[in-house]
């Protein structure tokens, strides 16, 4: 990984990026208020290619949030931006003394690259209720 570099997600140089991100792939944007303390930004040389994020939860777990990757990105570095910023996240947890990790996720490769890593498929099904607001009449 010579040129691909990972950092702490620095909440005032990176966050502009991370919704610009957002907004390109036609999703909800970031509140900076409700993102994770703990996060990290992949560069290749000096450009920012990609965020994570490890959320600390109550009985000592952590989640992993958030993973948005530049879509500009040199393609060519994808498994290096992705693998470094995976292993951050490990790390982070791992010093953070949480007793597991979870990711949420139905795609292919996410899941062979989280095996590699010995995530474990759990058979769960998760369960989601979108809370709308009441309209002002």
């Amino acid at each position: 990984m010579d040129k691909v570099l990972i950092k702490s997600f620095d909440r005032t140089f990176h966050f502009g990026h991370l919704n610009e991100w957002l907004l390109i792939r036609n999703c909800p944007l970031a509140n900076l208020n409700e993102l994770p303390q703990i996060g990290f930004t992949a560069f290749y040389e000096i450009y920012p290619m990609g965020c994570a994020f490890l959320r600390k939860c109550e009985g000592n777990i952590g989640i992993f949030d958030s993973f948005v990757l530049n879509p500009g990105y040199p393609r060519k570095y994808k498994e290096e931006i992705m693998e470094g910023l995976v292993l951050k996240i490990i790390e982070a947890a791992t010093k953070e003394k949480l007793s597991n990790l979870l990711a949420f996720t139905q795609n292919y490769s996410i899941i062979e690259r989280a095996k590699k890593h010995h995530f474990k498929v759990l058979r769960d099904c998760t369960l989601s209720l979108k809370i709308e607001k009441e309209q002002e009449e």
